[in-house]
């Protein structure tokens, strides 16, 4: 018997469709130098967010720092759910909540990086990021300031408030 899913779980769903995700050049934009490409590609092959393996992805959460932009967006959701399946003393914030901070202006590279990250979001993905953003502080406050300076530096101007 599936349990019900939480509105934010529902909202998840709805902003990230379940579509089978192509591994093909998950990390070719940002070098090939990520040590474990090939056994996080099996991993992912043809399978939705929704089907992935959570404790591996969780454990292999150092891969969002390497994948393109387009690969980031399709595994996104299994990692804002894995925030409060797991908590803050999983792998995942501390790769995750960087990744969503935007970096200083000095930072070139970062700031491109994220702008065409942030770009390729819906505006319904925007908003379950930053309402994940201020739910993980919420939930989790002695572990919540990287993602409040996440919030401030982009997210807050698409929170809807969910729960």
């Amino acid at each position: 018997m599936m349990r019900e899913a939480s509105p934010f779980v529902s909202r998840l769903r709805a902003a990230f469709p379940p579509d089978p995700i192509d591994v093909a050049g998950a990390f070719d934009e940002r070098g090939g130098s990520y040590p474990d490409a090939e056994p996080y590609e099996r991993a992912l092959d043809g399978k939705t967010w929704e089907q992935l393996d959570h404790a591996y992805v969780a454990r292999r959460s150092d891969a969002l720092s390497f994948l393109g932009t387009r690969h980031l967006i399709a595994v996104l959701p299994v990692y804002l759910e894995l925030l409060f399946e797991l908590g803050p003393r999983s792998p995942v914030p501390e790769t995750l909540l960087p990744l969503l901070t935007r970096p200083e202006a000095g930072k070139a590279m970062q700031v491109k990086r994220f702008d065409a990250f942030t770009a390729g979001l819906s505006p319904a993905q925007r908003a379950v990021v930053a309402d994940a953003l201020a739910r993980f502080v919420v939930e989790f406050p002695a572990y919540g300031p990287p993602a409040q300076l996440a919030l401030d530096r982009h997210w807050t101007a698409f929170r809807e408030g969910i729960k």
